[in-house]
This record gives C-alpha cells, structure tokens and sequence, in this order.
C-alpha cells in the first residue's frame, strides 16, 4: 500500500539529517581547536598595543591631534600664562598699591557726631573723614556744623581764622546728603551755617555765617602789627591760640613780657581779673579785653565793639 512504501522514505531523510549535523560539529571542533593552535603561536603584543587595549577597555579618549593654528594658539596661551605667574611672583616682593581713587575731598565734622548714614554717603562724591586739627591747615577741605547750631569749638576758629577764598569751606549737615545725592559736592552757598538762638523775633540774624565767610574770603587779616598778651586762664589752649593770632596776622607775646604800647592787648580770662593787674594795664596804656573778644572777632570776621568787652 501507499503507507507502507512512504514509512522508509522518512527514516532515511531523518537519518541523512543526523549525519550532517555530525559532520557540521565534527568541522566546527577542527576549526576551534586550530584556531586554538594559531593564537599560542603569536607573538606578544608591543608596548604600544597592550597601552592601546588598555584604553579601548577603559574607554579613554584618545589624545587628539592638532592642526598647526591650533598648537599655536595653545603655545602662546602657556607662554602668557608663564608670564603670569612670573608677575605674581615679583609682586609678591614689591610694596602693595592700591587700586582705590585718592579722595578729593576732605571732610572735618565739629559739634555733632556723624551717623553712619553720613559717613557711609561720603563715598557717593569720593570723600573721606579726618579728624585731626593739625590737618586743617593743610588737607582739611570742608567744615561741617550741626544744622542750626554754632558752637564755638576749636576747628570752628581756626578754619575761620584762615582768610582766603583757599580756606576750608564751612557748611551745616545737609550738605553731605545733598552732595550724595547728586554724586558731586552741592554748592556750599546753599548749605552756610546758621545758629537759631541768634535769630530775633522778626527773623534777622544777629550771627550772619553768610556774610562772615564773604568778609573772610576777602583775605583781609584784622590783627596785622597787633601783640596779643594773655593771662594764665583764657578759654582756648595756647598752641592753638597762637595758631589763630598769627593766621590773622598778629603775634602772641613771649610769657612774662610786659604789655607796653598802643598795638599790644590784653586778653583776660575770668579767673585771672585783679585790680592790680587791670591798673598795671591801664599804665601802660594798652587795651584790656575779656578773651571772649578774640573768639567773636574770629566768628564773624571783624572787629567787635570795644565797649562790650573793654574790663574796667
């Protein structure tokens, strides 16, 4: 029959199958074994190509390679950056300079105590804060008062004794905010110094700063050829009372010499007045002033009337 004559045909493609697949591993074992044999017989690898694999298998970036522009643009970086360092270290041996502007302009504040507000707006129009007397002569350019207040204080005497438009400028404590405002100084006109206890009830001042610092910019001295002699006890310090007397052009007598002739005057403090003394004076014909003469001579820049402060 039909299926008995197909039953061998099946067992002899089966058995076909078989033998090739044995034939294939047979060829797959011969090609392993002498591949095998091929890589025991090759060299070592160089010192190069052990490198190389070492950094395929960390996955390293190669070195790159650079065009000519390239490596001299990289050259000249290094070389600027060697000379660099060169320059810090030779400024590591030379004086430090600062990189800040010089201030134009300094300040002395006299009466009141600065807030920090108005020290820290100094910077606004490149100021700077000093507070020492002795520079007020030389560096001091500005004076500032508490606003409605003059007190009669010592930095307030000697900027006013100094005649010349090149003398310090005086203004009231407005003028700081004002001048930081604008990033400039404000014009001093603005700001002068007035004093409320000095002003009447129809609004005139008895104390015009305005026209005081007019007359002292003039340049005019008031005590030119004038001997200034003065008792122990006077209100200002000597040293800056002869500072005073000889910016307005006087001198200030040697201690212990007689006040003789019509250009001498006696200052007086209130401690020292003796009928002894006013008559030894009056002798030799000379003045004889309280020392409260001097200061406001000074203030409003002229010369007081004799009477109110004459001693008799």
């Amino acid at each position: 029959s039909s299926k008995e004559a197909k039953l061998p045909m099946r067992k002899t493609r089966n058995s076909q199958r078989k033998a090739d697949q044995k034939e294939t591993d047979l060829k797959k074992e011969l090609k392993y074994e002498n591949n095998k044999e091929d890589s025991s017989k090759e060299e070592k690898p160089s010192l190069r190509q052990t490198r190389r694999m070492a950094n395929q298998k960390e996955k390293r970036p190669m070195r790159k390679k650079f065009s000519s522009l390239q490596q001299s643009e990289l050259k000249s970086r290094f070389d600027n950056s060697s000379r660099k360092r060169k320059r810090q270290e030779v400024s590591k041996h030379l004086p430090s300079r600062s990189t800040k502007r010089k201030p134009q302009y300094q300040i002395m504040i006299t009466g009141f105590e600065p807030s920090k507000k108005d020290k820290n707006n100094l910077d606004a129009f490149n100021a700077i804060l000093i507070d020492e007397k002795d520079n007020i002569s030389t560096e001091c350019t500005h004076l500032v008062l508490k606003r409605g207040l003059i007190k009669r204080t010592l930095k307030l005497l000697l900027c006013m004794s100094m005649p010349g438009i090149k003398s310090p400028r005086i203004v009231h404590e407005d003028w700081i905010n004002a001048s930081a405002s604008q990033s400039k100084i404000a014009n001093e006109i603005d700001y002068v110094p007035f004093d409320k206890r000095y002003i009447d009830g129809c609004g005139t001042r008895k104390l015009n700063m305005a026209e005081a610092l007019i007359r002292r910019d003039t340049g005019k001295k008031l005590l030119n050829g004038k001997t200034i002699h003065v008792t122990k006890n006077v209100r200002l310090p000597l040293s800056e009372l002869e500072q005073i007397i000889s910016n307005q052009g006087g001198k200030l007598a040697a201690k212990g010499r007689a006040a003789v002739g019509s250009s001498s005057i006696l200052l007086i403090g209130e401690k020292d007045l003796s009928a002894a003394l006013v008559k030894k004076a009056l002798k030799g014909k000379i003045e004889v002033f309280w020392d409260s003469w001097l200061t406001d001579l000074i203030i409003d820049y002229r010369i007081p009337a004799a009477e109110t402060y004459r001693v008799q």
